[in-house]
């Protein structure tokens, strides 16, 4: 400062001195003129010099004013220059250090006279070396503004710098480049974390489950993430131009409760729910408006939150809290819930009738003020604060009187269960109770009546035992009689199995000696008048016709003899066995009758007990009879199966079916012979009819060897 100052006096002192000069030449050009001038011009001279020195005393004064200002402004500036927080270097063409400010010099790690006529490439790292170069090469060759950021290296430390340069004329007429040295390194590390900002809200942005989008004032998409980008199957790179109602709502006109034109008008985050019915789902929407400096709204963000599953959970929750509402409705009992703070919190239907009051009148309310007796009321109020306190369990059965909206008392029995909170502290109590008010009343007059009762009975005793010992002897003779009855009734059923074994016997005889001994004379009859015929001559037609007419009479004799006999004992049941007589009996009736019959025989080797077989096939031949008799059936059905544990034989018709009244009467003797034929066996008889429908005849027999032994 002190040379600067020194340079400044002596430009000083040579301009005053070449101002006098200048001012001496021009005097002594005026004197030359003064010769000949009067003393009246001699004294305006005098005059006019004296204005003048006044004049030049003034503007000395003004020009010391304004040198001092300027050496002031120039301290201040040259201090602003030294002191600013910016680093300031003057450099040349080849990057010469020519001048450098205080912070330039601290900036580099070393005082100011050692930074000048220094190459400012000895403080850059090599990598920025060559972005100086051209930094400097564009400074000199315009005298536009230039920026570069280059690595500095100082003596203690590196730093991030940005150059600001502009060309300037230096006080020799000379070029020189004004470099500003900011250092930017706080500023990268804050852009650094900008930038990972940025890219960490870009990944929570798309990786969000919610479906975000941007839109501009008229609703059109500016960004969306990628989950409402997969779901609504649109890329982002074609979202330009498209609006909200084009992507979601698949409309060609804005939807009528879209958020957004809502937030923009309120300037406020506007939530709805809506169905999206291309989509398939429920979704919350939340549209926040954005806004600039001038609290302007500029666009609108919009969240969008998939809640199908809410919805339907929900509906699920719903439909539980109407189920358990229902069943509590429908519970022919009270049931209330009181909360810590000794007020209703839900009470059943029942609950209100019994309370005589509106769900909406009882929830609510304090339960011991409301619906307790005040005699009762302390003494059950602090019961229930050491229930809630834990101090006391509940009793599982206790009864008292509550006093109802209108003031009727009415006794109850509760069954009492603690509440608890999701930390198991003790929240209230749920209670279930029954009135039993008409109950006890009635139990009272129950009571009275009791005692009158057993007086009753008391007296009634002595008569009952003696009736009861009558009843004794009433009763053992019963029991005779019954066992008298039972025996008969086996002495009945072995008579009849015997006199259906005696009649099976007797028809087999009967059989025998029609079929050898009738059988055998009308052979022989039809032989001899065979022999007969032979013998009559030619003209005694009369005779052969007649003989011709015994002919044919015996022969239908001999086919009513064989039939007789057949159906008497057919010989294939004991020859063939049952399968073979049913199949026989079943052609034959055939034949006689012209009803279809149809018979499948499982196994067609079926062996029975000769007695079983004979009953079977004699069931058969009654239902097929009773079927000729009563059905008017075109078609019969019969079944014949056998297992290791049953043999079954069913026979259906299409006729117009038995009645219920018919198959119970007891003038049914066929039906009735049936079920007698097969109890020897421990078999059974079922008979189902429908009008119209047919009948259908199903006999059960256990195959049990020891039983038809026994038998």
């Amino acid at each position: 400062m002190t040379v600067k100052k020194t340079k400044n006096s002596a430009k000083k002192n040579r301009g005053t001195v070449d101002l006098r000069r200048k001012a001496e030449e021009r005097l002594k050009a005026r004197d030359s003129g003064l010769k000949h001038a009067t003393d009246a011009d001699l004294r305006g001279l005098v005059h006019e010099l004296h204005v003048h020195q006044t004049e030049l005393e003034m503007q000395n004064e003004e020009l010391r004013r304004i040198q001092k200002e300027l050496e002031e402004s120039r301290n201040k500036y040259s201090d602003l220059y030294d002191l600013a927080p910016v680093g300031y270097l003057t450099l040349d063409e080849t990057g010469l250090i020519l001048e450098a400010n205080i912070t330039a010099a601290g900036q580099l790690g070393t005082v100011r006279s050692l930074l000048i006529n220094k190459p400012f490439y000895h403080y850059i790292k090599k990598e920025s070396r060559d972005i100086l170069y051209l930094h400097l090469r564009e400074v000199f060759k315009s005298i536009k503004f230039r920026m570069c950021e280059i690595s500095v290296r100082g003596e203690e430390h590196v730093f991030e710098a940005r150059l600001d340069s502009v060309l300037v004329k230096n006080s020799g007429g000379n070029y020189a480049c004004r470099t500003s040295i900011i250092d930017v390194t706080e500023k990268r590390l804050a852009e650094g974390k900008v930038k990972q900002a940025a890219e960490e809200w870009e990944k929570t942005f798309n990786s969000v489950d919610y479906l975000i989008s941007i839109h501009d004032r008229k609703n059109k998409l500016l960004r969306v993430n990628k989950p409402f980008a997969d779901f609504f199957r649109i890329k982002e790179k074609d979202i330009a131009g498209k609006t909200c109602h084009e992507v979601v709502h698949k409309t060609e006109k804005p939807w009528a409760g879209c958020p957004c034109p809502q937030a923009v008008r309120l300037k406020q985050p506007v939530n709805i729910e809506f169905f999206n019915p291309h989509a398939g789902s429920y979704f919350e929407v939340s549209a926040i408006p954005m806004f600039n400096d001038n609290n302007e709204v500029v666009s609108t963000v919009h969240i969008m939150k998939d809640i199908t599953g809410q919805k339907r959970a929900e509906k699920i929750l719903k439909e539980e809290r109407d189920r358990s509402r229902h069943y509590l409705d429908i519970a022919g009992v009270m049931i209330v819930a009181i909360d810590a703070g000794q007020k209703v919190t839900l009470v059943n239907k029942k609950g209100c009738e019994i309370l005589e009051g509106a769900q909406e009148d009882i929830i609510g309310r304090n339960w011991f003020k409301a619906f307790i007796p005040r005699r009762m009321r302390s003494e059950m109020k602090a019961v229930f604060a050491k229930l809630t306190a834990g101090e006391l369990s509940p009793v599982e059965y206790f009864e008292n009187p509550v006093v109802t909206l209108k003031g009727r008392e009415r006794l109850i029995s509760w069954h009492n269960y603690l509440l608890r909170n999701e930390a198991g502290e003790i929240s209230g109590t749920l209670s279930s109770g029954e009135d039993i008010t008409e109950r006890r009343q009635a139990e009272e007059e129950l009571k009275i009546y009791r005692d009158h009762l057993e007086q009753l009975v008391k007296n009634r005793t002595d008569e009952l035992a003696k009736t009861n010992m009558s009843l004794r002897h009433e009763i053992k003779n019963r029991k005779r009689v019954e066992d008298n009855l039972r025996e008969s009734h086996k002495q009945l059923q072995d008579l009849t199995a015997y006199l259906e074994s005696v009649r099976e016997k007797e028809r087999s005889r009967i059989a025998r000696d029609i079929h050898d001994e009738l059988g055998q004379s009308l052979t022989a009859l039809k032989m001899e008048l065979s022999w007969l015929k032979k013998r009559l001559q030619k003209g005694q037609g009369a005779l052969s016709k007649k003989a011709e007419s015994m002919f044919k009479l015996i022969a239908a004799t001999v086919k009513t003899v064989q039939r007789i006999s057949s159906e008497l004992r057919p010989g294939l049941l004991d020859d063939l066995g049952l399968a073979a007589a049913i199949e026989w009996q079943a052609g034959e009736f055939q034949k006689r009758t012209g009803i279809k019959c149809e018979v499948r025989i499982i196994p067609e080797d079926l062996i029975l007990d000769k007695e079983l077989a004979t009953n079977i096939f004699r069931i058969f031949q009654q239902a097929i009879t009773n079927v000729l008799r009563h059905a008017g059936a075109t078609r019969i059905r019969v079944s014949l199966k056998a297992d290791p544990s049953n043999i079954e034989l069913a026979i259906r018709d299409n006729g117009k079916g038995i009645s219920q009244e018919q198959i119970s009467s007891p003038y049914s003797f066929g039906l009735i012979s049936m079920r007698e034929r097969v109890l020897p066996w421990a078999g059974r008889v079922k008979i189902r009819g429908a009008e119209n429908k047919g009948t259908t005849i199903k006999v059960k027999v256990p195959v049990n060897p020891e039983r038809r032994q026994a038998c």
